[in-house]
């Protein structure tokens, strides 16, 4: 999975016919009239508390003769292609923000790189081209002389773990124990994950593989089985699973801080790093 944030300026006036609903969505209005329903007099005070400072937000936009809108372009694929993801991103949002394309034309990119891209069969690669890139994009098949396709830098992989962390990390996958990786970009987290997996080789990990699990999935780590996951670093520091006890040999991989905790007989323990703990 890869990410691109960034950030387009807007006048006010071309944001409220666009985003008609915005106010009523950020109110939440219904919401909070419901809320109100069989409140005691403290609890209604909170929520009063509650919408005036949204009115007061609200207030301020207007006031403004400009606003800057995040926007967020994902691209997930269940091929390695990292590096040629970050290449596609690049030429997507620059697309998004020429004033030269418009809406029909980001749809035909889109629908180009889903229908009419493939996959390359294993003899063959496959090349393509898209606006802004001045040279022919390259999709290697997903096995290369017989050993898996890496499609981006091994660097980042020794840039984030020592050399004893990484050893520890194959002593653990060898055993089949439970792994979970842990970092705040789902981006770093997904390539740090493939490229470990792919130094498996002539060995293939058999068992369940997330590198980036979602929200709604976390009860997946209760699973007994064997895996590998990956975890954004806020799910990880405030959802409650991690507040418990009762995670037996449950190996964590701080990735930020390189360091490998395990919860065991109702304890975190420390297991390598160079850095601290939580």
């Amino acid at each position: 999975m890869m990410n691109f944030n960034f950030y387009v300026k807007m006048d006010m006036v071309s944001f409220n016919k666009k985003y008609q609903g915005f106010y009523q969505s950020y109110l939440q209005v219904e919401k909070l009239v419901n809320s109100y329903k069989n409140l005691s007099s403290d609890k209604t005070q909170k929520l009063d508390d509650i919408f005036s400072k949204k009115m007061k937000t609200i207030e301020q936009l207007n006031n403004k003769d400009f606003i800057y809108i995040p926007y967020c372009f994902s691209l997930l694929s269940q091929f390695p292609y990292i590096s040629t993801m970050h290449k596609v991103l690049d030429a997507l949002v620059k697309v998004s923000i020429d004033k030269g394309f418009n809406e029909m034309d980001m749809a035909k990119f889109v629908i180009h790189l889903i229908n009419e891209v493939p996959v390359p069969p294993n003899d063959k690669k496959v090349v393509f081209y898209l606006p802004y890139i001045h040279y022919g994009l390259e999709l290697n098949p997903l096995i290369l002389k017989e050993r898996p396709l890496v499609n981006s830098n091994i660097k980042i992989l020794f840039d984030l773990l020592s050399i004893e962390t990484i050893l520890m990390i194959f002593n653990l996958i060898i055993l089949e124990q439970r792994l979970l990786f842990v970092h705040d970009d789902i981006a770093v987290l997904s390539e740090v994950i493939d490229h470990i997996v792919s130094l498996l080789y002539p060995f293939k990990w058999p068992h369940t593989y997330i590198p980036i699990l979602p929200y709604e999935l976390i009860k997946f780590l209760q699973s007994f089985m064997p895996y590998i996951m990956g975890l954004e670093e806020s799910v990880f520091e405030t959802h409650k699973y991690f507040k418990e006890e009762d995670q037996q040999n449950l190996y964590i991989v701080n990735l930020k801080k390189n360091v490998i905790i395990i919860f065991e007989k109702k304890k975190q323990k420390k297991l390598c790093g160079l850095s601290k703990m939580y």
